[in-house]
């Protein structure tokens, strides 16, 4: 072979070589473009998802708040009744119900005083189910989100029925939502 037809090759080479590369690139930054879109839509999916859980959760707070002996703040009747309904809905930690002092009373038939909880007093003074930022339970001393509906009286808010579900509970539940083989999922707020 000749250095001219040697030459010839190596440009070639050369060619398809800077050719590959250029494709290479490309195709790795339209794919990174295009799993991130994919990434973005199953998180907007899956955000979904959990938020029609906690609307169901928070559908279930109001039934349980609108119940004749809950209105009636039949004690007595409320807390065998709740307690059953966790058992009946496992995906709760406990039901309660809050007077507008703040007295609490809950399903396992412990009390405590909740007056200064930011969820009760948003509650009583919009008249709307919350679902409450994290807090500490001062039953359970663990990591639960609230879910509280307004408790209506005569025509006005006269008190608050909640429900608990721990942290570990919805972390559960999120991390069963995967991208991948080796995507994760988490919560932010």
């Amino acid at each position: 072979m000749c250095i001219r037809d040697r030459f010839v090759a190596l440009l070639l080479v050369l060619a398809v070589a800077a050719a590959s590369v250029a494709n290479f690139y490309m195709l790795r930054k339209e794919l990174l473009v295009e799993t991130g879109e994919r990434l973005k839509e199953d998180a907007s999916v899956f955000a979904g998802d959990l938020g029609k859980w906690l609307e169901v959760r928070t559908a279930e707070v109001e039934m349980l708040a609108n119940m004749p002996f809950v209105i009636e703040n039949n004690r007595d009747r409320v807390i065998p009744y709740l307690a059953a309904e966790i058992k009946r809905k496992p995906g709760y930690l406990r039901f309660f119900v809050v007077a507008t002092n703040g007295d609490a009373y809950y399903s396992n038939g412990s009390t405590s005083n909740l007056k200064d909880r930011d969820y009760v007093q948003k509650v009583l003074t919009t008249g709307k189910p919350i679902v409450a930022d994290p807090v500490l339970s001062r039953v359970d001393n663990k990591a639960v989100i609230v879910i509280a509906a307004p408790i209506f009286r005569n025509g006005k808010v006269d008190g608050v029925m909640g429900s608990t579900i721990t942290i570990d509970d919805l972390s559960n539940l999120v991390s069963k939502i995967k991208q991948g083989n080796t995507g994760y999922s988490y919560i932010v707020q």
